[in-house]
């Protein structure tokens, strides 16, 4: 501690003020900064200096200014003389201090309010209804399973257009084919509908094995062959009565 009061003396001035800065201080003292900041305050609390911190000028924070609090030019103990200047430094200091602290530059114009505008952060959902074709039991289990599903990707994509096309996937099915097709969804991790793989297995009722597109041609299919077989039998009876 006396050898950094030793370097402050060395950076004073004939008034007794210096302003040098920490770094220039651990240089010249071989001390750690934290060292050095706390011997300068233990400086300041016996009353060997009084410190005051310099506002910056728009380029930078301003070294702090350190002020000896006793006479340069008289060797030996402090004067009262001198006790009593250092204590009017080191209320004078405190009170520049307080200012440079509270002081705050005003603006030049007040900025105009802009008007509050509330924003709906939230995405607007519109429920989706379901066709009365399609099972509501299975119907649950499918979207409570993509809306809680642990990827972001599979819960972002149920969207009503994605729910609009699985709708239309189950429609054609009966009520416990649409079970089933959801079941066999949830049990592999799939993100979609596939009723080929549910008819491929097996688990496809007979009535709804097909779309109804093959089911209306094979309608026709067997109403025009039933129609040529009455066709040939009433022509065989003609030729038998003909004999």
């Amino acid at each position: 501690m006396k050898f950094l009061l030793v370097t402050l003396a060395n950076h004073a001035n004939k008034d007794g003020a210096c302003y040098p800065g920490i770094e220039s201080l651990c240089q010249k003292t071989g001390m750690h900064r934290s060292s050095v900041i706390r011997h300068i305050q233990t400086l300041i609390n016996n009353g060997f200096i009084s410190k005051l911190i310099r506002p910056g000028d728009g380029s930078g924070r301003k070294s702090n200014l350190y002020q000896l609090n006793w006479s340069m030019n008289k060797p030996g103990n402090v004067a009262e003389s001198d006790i009593g200047q250092s204590r009017t430094v080191q209320r004078q200091s405190r009170i520049l201090q307080g200012q440079s602290r509270t002081v705050r530059p005003e603006p030049l114009e007040e900025p105009l309010e802009e008007p509050s505008v509330e924003k709906n952060t939230k995405k607007e959902i519109s429920v989706f209804t379901t066709p009365p074709e399609v099972n509501p039991q299975a119907w649950t289990d499918l979207d409570q399973y993509r809306s809680t599903h642990k990827t972001k990707k599979v819960r972002d994509t149920w969207t009503n257009l994605a729910k609009a096309k699985a709708c239309n996937l189950l429609s054609p099915l009966s009520h416990p084919d649409q079970q089933r097709c959801v079941d066999m969804t949830i049990a592999n991790g799939w993100q979609g509908i596939f009723p080929d793989k549910l008819r491929s297995n097996g688990n496809a009722t007979q009535a709804h094995q097909r779309t109804p597109a093959q089911a209306r041609a094979k309608l026709h299919h067997d109403t025009y062959k039933k129609m040529y077989e009455e066709a040939i039998e009433a022509e065989s009876a003609l030729d038998i009565d003909d004999f």
